[in-house]
This record gives C-alpha cells, sequence and structure tokens, in this order.
C-alpha cells in the first residue's frame, strides 16, 4: 500500500507519541499511590491520550483508501477521538483543580459543574454518527470538518481556559510563590494545537505526551518528600529545606510542634487539620504520629493564634493533641534557629 508523505509524518508523529506515553505510563504506575487522587487523575490522562495516539495510528492506514469499505470505521474511530478529546480535557480540569486546593470534598461540590457540560460535548459526535454536524469520513477526502465543527470545538478549550484563571487567581489572592506546574502541560498542548491548525499534521497527541512527560518529572521529584498517609511532607524534606534556609532562600522564623497518640488514624487527623493551615506554611510528618508546621512568619500572636486553632479542630474530630510553638528572635539565623530546634540528618532522615 502506497502512503502519501503527509500521512507518513502523521503516522512518525503519532507513534513517537504513543511509544512515549506508554512509557510514561509504565512508570507512572510503579510510583502513583493509590490514595493520591492527582495521581489518579494524571494517569486518566494518559491512558485517555494512549487512546488517541492509537486511533490515530490506525487512522493512517485506513483514511484515504480507494474505496469505501473502511467509510465506517473511520467515522467510529474518529467518533471515539473526539469524545476522548473532551474527557481529556475534562480530567484535566479536575488535574488542575485537585493540585490547587488538594481537596477531595472540594472536587465531588465541582463535579458536575465539570462533567456536565463535558458529557454535553461526548453526546455530539455520536449524534454525528447518525446525523453528520460536525464532520465526515469518505475515502476520497479523509476526515472532512463540517463548519459546525470549529464551534463545536471552542467549549473544550475552556477547560484550559478555566484551570488557568483558576490557578493565576488563587496564587494572587493567596500571594504564594512558586511556579504553576499547569504551564509544564498547557504549554506543549497549546503550542501543538496551534501548529495543527496552521499544518496539515496531527501534532496536538505528541505535544500531549511531551506535556505529560514533563509533569511526571515534576510529579516523581515532589513524591519523594510525599508521606501520602498523611499527605503532608515527610521527614526527607527536611533536608531540602534546610538547604534552601542555609542558602538565604527561606528564613525559617516559626515552628509549631504536635502529636497524636501512636495508633491513631492519621489519614483522619490530617484532614481535620488541613482546614485552619494556611498555604504559606509547610507541615511536615516527623513521626509516626508526630508533625511540625513551620513558616517564615516572625508574628507570636499570629503563631500562637494558629498553634491554638490546630489543638480546637483537632479535639473537635476527637484527637487529642500535644502542641509547642516557637518564634525565632529577631538577630537569630534562620539556619542555626533550624538546626537547634528541627533534629535531622542532612541526608534526609529524621532521626
Amino acid at each position: 500500500m502506497n502512503i502519501s508523505p503527509n500521512i507518513l509524518v502523521n503516522l512518525d508523529i503519532n507513534l513517537a507519541a504513543l511509544v512515549l506515553l506508554i512509557g510514561v505510563l509504565g512508570m507512572s504506575l510503579r510510583v502513583t499511590n493509590h490514595k493520591d487522587a492527582r495521581g489518579g487523575y494524571y494517569i486518566t490522562i494518559i491512558v485517555l491520550m494512549i487512546i488517541n495516539a492509537a486511533i490515530t495510528v490506525s487512522l493512517c492506514f485506513i483514511e484515504k483508501r480507494p474505496d469505501a469499505t473502511f467509510e465506517p470505521l473511520a467515522m467510529l474511530l474518529n467518533t471515539v477521538l473526539e469524545i476522548s478529546y473532551t474527557l481529556v480535557m475534562a480530567v484535566w480540569l479536575f488535574y488542575a483543580m485537585y493540585d490547587l486546593f488538594k481537596s477531595k470534598d472540594y472536587i465531588r461540590r465541582k463535579r458536575w459543574i465539570v462533567l456536565g457540560p463535558a458529557l454535553i460535548l461526548a453526546a455530539v459526535p455520536i449524534i454525528n454518527l447518525f446525523v453528520p454536524i460536525i464532520f465526515t469520513c469518505d475515502h476520497v477526502n479523509g476526515f472532512l470538518e463540517l463548519p459546525f465543527y470549529r464551534y463545536y470545538n471552542i467549549p473544550r478549550f475552556f477547560y484550559i481556559i478555566v484551570s488557568v484563571y483558576q490557578t493565576t487567581e488563587y496564587h494572587r489572592r493567596e500571594k504564594t510563590r512558586g511556579v504553576y506546574n499547569i504551564w509544564l502541560f498547557l504549554i506543549p498542548l497549546v503550542a501543538s494545537a496551534i501548529l495543527e491548525t496552521m499544518t496539515t499534521y496531527t501534532i496536538m497527541t505528541l505535544g500531549c505526551a511531551i506535556g505529560l512527560t514533563s509533569l511526571y518529572v515534576v510529579m516523581i521529584n515532589e513524591m519523594g518528600y510525599k508521606d501520602f498517609e498523611s499527605g503532608f511532607y515527610n521527614a526527607y524534606y527536611l533536608s531540602y529545606l534546610y538547604n534552601l534556609t542555609d542558602k538565604g532562600k527561606y528564613e525559617l522564623s516559626s515552628i509549631i510542634s504536635f502529636s497524636i497518640k501512636d495508633g491513631e488514624n492519621v489519614e483522619a487527623f490530617s484532614e481535620a487539620i488541613k482546614t485552619v493551615l494556611p498555604d504559606e506554611c509547610d507541615t511536615i510528618r516527623t513521626g509516626s504520629g508526630s508533625f511540625i508546621t513551620i513558616s517564615e512568619s516572625t508574628d507570636r500572636g499570629y503563631v500562637y493564634m494558629l498553634t491554638e486553632d490546630i489543638s480546637t479542630v483537632a479535639e473537635e474530630a476527637g484527637f487529642f493533641v500535644n502542641t509547642e510553638s516557637i518564634v525565632r528572635g529577631k538577630k537569630e539565623d534562620p539556619a542555626d534557629f533550624f538546626i537547634d530546634n528541627i533534629r535531622f540528618k542532612k541526608i534526609g532522615r529524621a532521626v
């Protein structure tokens, strides 16, 4: 079978995307904890994109054939492709929302606001199978967009716009520091979508694959510091934090220590106190039932009130908590304050 240069390029691009996605999926399944909702959304996006890549590769072989035998199959595969892209956008917004708020309850409250439009958009390609309104497939032109397709495609990009708006507004309002990880996925996605529009090549799948790979690199680095039972940082994070403090990039100024009895439900306790912990604080689990919350604040009143809030919320949830707090003196060096009040080894293990 003769394959045109254009189709051959599309085939190479999507085979590369497929191989990359399968590799990222394999690595992600090895390291992602089943309790981590963000990891679940991430893997779901990878699986959907593997379906997309596999379908696009298949379409390279069956579209524009000299007979009409494969037209129904091409219509079916393109229908699944359109539904899959819609679901990718919806799951992506769930991912971005959880990455921002770290709350399953928030996702539950917003789930139908996200899923409702996605289900409507997913129904349109199914209707299109019987009454072509967004695209058709034939053995002469292959995939052929109908005029309504461009309007159908616009709402899917609102998921991207919402994720960007929500993230930037949250960081602006809370005055939080750090890089927006969502750009690691969105920049390759948007760039590939623009290139796909300007050319005749199906590049978007490869753009998504590159974006998902970039997110994996960030996630695997974060997971090394993650305590999955509590959702807070683990003791390895202390070494990283000390290095920042020692270099003057972080001014450790207050420490709140608190602990619960061994054997108590750490996950339930953590979910309870997360409601009062500000975003500018970092919480680290240093032992089976012991934690510290640290910040750069030198406001003793603020630290005292936060200590009281932790005790109150924990007791309301049925946990008896021992709490202590200490604030760095004005002339005390942050690195010395760290060493004097937090026990750890520089290799990253709590002692």
